[in-house]
């Protein structure tokens, strides 16, 4: 093979490579035109369905007029705490009552606490219904209460200290015996006051950990 025909094949080569490489081009161009005009459809997509939602939206809002309301709740107006349905046929009342600790109370008082609501029962000429409801109580402001008064414990109990360590090392030969007995009787019970308070107020701060 003599060297004309070596570079006739070559440029045969050289343009067989030129058209695929155009050809590739070609195809990357398209790929990208592509993925251009779905993204750009995707974004329409969004915001139709956005604009949709907020037409939804607002022509809900604007469906909610006072009228509307109030046949959905079948009441007419509220007069004197209490709430009137239509044509004045039914009234209601709401009574808020407050919780007591019922497992802290002793037999005697449970029984009373039940008598008193079976009378209150009895007394009824309408049906009721009864909603029980757990709310959660913020104890910071009576913990702070429950140590004052504590520190304030502590403070007496120690001056009931200083006053019995003072009589104990007088100088007077002769000590009140009686005045002595009452003092340990008052510190002895300071002191349990004190111990108590200091259980509470960590029974205290436990139950609002909770």
């Amino acid at each position: 093979m003599n060297s004309n025909q070596i570079s006739y094949f070559l440029k045969i080569i050289l343009i067989v490579m030129g058209i695929v490489l155009v050809s590739l081009i070609f195809v990357l161009i398209y790929i990208l035109i592509n993925r251009y005009k779905e993204k750009n459809e995707d974004r329409m997509a969004k915001k139709k369905i956005a604009k949709k939602k907020k037409e939804t939206e607002a022509n809900a809002t604007a469906g909610y007029n006072k009228q509307s309301i109030f046949n959905f709740l079948e009441f007419e107006k509220i007069e004197d705490n209490m709430i009137i349905q239509k044509d004045k046929s039914k009234y209601l009342m709401v009574i808020e009552c407050q919780g007591v600790n019922y497992d802290l109370m002793s037999s005697i008082e449970k029984v009373s606490v039940e008598q008193g609501f079976i009378q209150f029962l009895n007394t009824l000429r309408q049906s009721i219904q009864i909603y029980t409801q757990t709310r959660a109580v913020n104890l910071k402001s009576s913990i702070s209460i429950y140590r004052d008064r504590v520190n304030e414990i502590e403070r007496e109990l120690n001056q009931m200290l200083e006053r019995y360590d003072q009589m104990l090392h007088s100088n007077t030969t002769k000590i009140d015996t009686d005045s002595l007995q009452r003092l340990q009787y008052e510190i002895a019970k300071q002191r349990n006051l004190y111990e108590y308070g200091i259980d509470i107020v960590n029974n205290t701060e436990k139950m609002s950990l909770n």
